[in-house]
């Protein structure tokens, strides 16, 4: 049993180093569809309705998603961001950019 016990740790390493080899691979495809978000100060931004998962009983599952346009007004450590409002209102915490993304200004809007 004694020579078993060496045999075991050596199984133990061996499968250790077979669990690392195929984790390389694994983070690389899932790297591949991951893309940063970054934003500029004064750029316009959608803004997730927080808390997430609160909908509207008028609208019910179509009720919206995102609010804004908000404008970023400073970046903390690169992806916390204070916004504000169109009429200057800030918001008195940053948020994660994850709960932003990009907005777009439509075409049709000024008709």
């Amino acid at each position: 049993m004694m020579d078993n016990i060496d045999e075991v740790s050596d199984k133990r390493l061996q499968a250790l180093k077979e669990i690392n080899k195929y984790k390389f691979p694994v983070a690389r495809a899932y790297n591949k569809k991951v893309r940063a978000k970054s934003f500029q100060v004064g750029e316009l931004v959608w803004k997730t309705i927080l808390p997430l998962g609160t909908k509207s009983n008028k609208f019910g599952k179509w009720s919206p998603s995102w609010e804004g346009p908000y404008k970023d007004v400073k970046i903390i450590f690169d992806i916390s961001y204070m916004v504000e409002t169109m009429q200057g209102e800030r918001f008195p915490k940053a948020l994660n950019e994850r709960y932003f993304k990009k907005y777009y200004l439509s075409v049709w809007q000024d008709a």
